[in-house]
């Protein structure tokens, strides 16, 4: 008899095994389709696509160890349910038992502009350049305009914390229009390491007429991989979910250093209208030159300003309130600053200048922009970009 009972115990504990093996492959097999929507798919090699799906294998694996697994009939429900799909990547989301899943970086931008980084701390290395994020569409329901708050943020090897893009809370919403279909970027607030993984997290929500209306616009959590390649590439493709399209505009920068820039009106004021930008010409080493001249992420706009988009652009002191100042730079390159200013109307351009800065791996550089209205002071801080926060972040929890 009781040989019986433990083989019907082990037949149970085999089939609840098998049920489980199936519903992770059922799993694996919707992530597989997702993933193929992920920016930078399609240059993939078969190597970083194998390497992706062991990872993700791995992570399930983890999860329904500690969790438990999903009954059948509710995994439909969960694909299909953004609310129910955030809340549960929050809920499991993997390195919760170290941080908060809210919790910002420590790494400050400049770590290094002042202080010789410890070895194998800092170097030259492959970062993700952030050039813009639009709505590109609306469905579900939505139109233009739109009151926009939630978070865009990247997780990369140094520091699994956030690294804040884009921030608006529920009562400083940015509304969206089709003629102005772009967010206000405000970061990344240093510079975001490509090596091994970069999760790139999208939660926006769109403001109802009261907070029980309030809609999921978009949600994402998508995985780049990192590739070791001589170029700088742009990393293609849309964020699609139930209610809009997201274009998060991206490009990988090799061989690169972190630009802090600062700008500043030394001489004379400027119009209630103007804008800040920067753009990178990234050259290649020489021994790679003759086979192309260009680069697929030079001369792309990164706007760190427009006046119309603040409350008080310029300070007191004549220091321009940027709404964003960390740029990434290949070290053969060059960094571009440019101000752009309008009448009001916007239809009359009243001055045009621009300043070209040679990266270094630590210390500023300085550049002046004369023009007829004003004379503008920019300043950028350099550093060799970080590769762990442990050395900064444990000096902070001595303090």
């Amino acid at each position: 008899m009781e040989g019986v009972q433990a083989a019907s115990t082990r037949e149970e504990e085999l089939s609840k095994k098998e049920t489980a093996l199936g519903l992770r492959n059922k799993r694996l097999d919707y992530l597989e389709e997702k993933i193929k929507s992920f920016k930078g798919f399609s240059q993939w090699s078969e190597a970083e696509i194998e390497e992706s799906r062991a990872y993700r294998r791995a992570i399930l694996e983890e999860e329904y160890d500690r969790l438990g697994f999903l009954d059948d009939e509710d995994l439909p429900e969960v694909e299909d349910n953004e609310e129910q799909l955030a809340s549960e990547y929050r809920k499991n989301w993997i390195w919760s038992r170290l941080y908060s899943f809210e919790e910002t970086t420590c790494i400050p931008a400049m770590r290094f502009t002042d202080n010789h980084p410890p070895p194998s701390e800092a170097n030259t290395r492959t970062t993700i350049q952030v050039f813009s994020a639009k709505i590109a569409g609306l469905s579900g329901g939505l139109h233009f305009p739109i009151d926009v708050f939630g978070v865009i943020a990247a997780r990369d090897s140094a520091d699994r914390r956030r690294n804040i893009i884009f921030s608006r809370t529920r009562d400083n919403c940015k509304t969206i229009t089709g003629q102005d279909p772009y967010l206000v970027l405000t970061g990344p607030s240093r510079a975001i390491l490509f090596l091994g993984h970069v999760f790139i997290e999208v939660m926006l929500n769109v403001k109802g007429a009261v907070e029980c209306e309030d809609k999921i616009l978009n949600f994402q959590a998508s995985e780049l991989i990192y590739s070791d390649i001589w170029l700088s590439r742009m990393i293609d493709g849309p964020y699609t979910s139930k209610h809009s399209t997201l274009e998060l505009t991206l490009g990988s920068i090799v061989s690169s250093v972190e630009a802090t820039i600062f700008v500043r009106v030394v001489d004379g004021s400027l119009p209630d209208v103007f804008f800040v930008t920067a753009h990178t010409n990234n050259s290649y080493p020489n021994h790679i030159k003759k086979e192309r001249r260009v680069e697929e992420t030079d001369c792309k706009p990164i706007l760190l300003l427009d006046s119309r988009d603040a409350t008080a652009p310029v300070s007191s002191d004549g220091r321009i309130n940027l709404s964003r100042s960390v740029v990434s730079v290949r070290k053969t390159g060059e960094l571009i600053v440019s101000l752009k200013a309008f009448e009001p109307s916007k239809e009359i351009l009243l001055c045009n200048k621009e300043a070209v800065f040679a990266p270094r791996e630590a210390g500023r550089s300085s550049g002046l922009l004369q023009t007829e209205l004003c004379t503008v002071e920019i300043n950028v801080a350099w550093s060799l970009i970080s590769v762990s926060a442990k050395c900064f972040c444990f000096s902070i929890c001595l303090h």
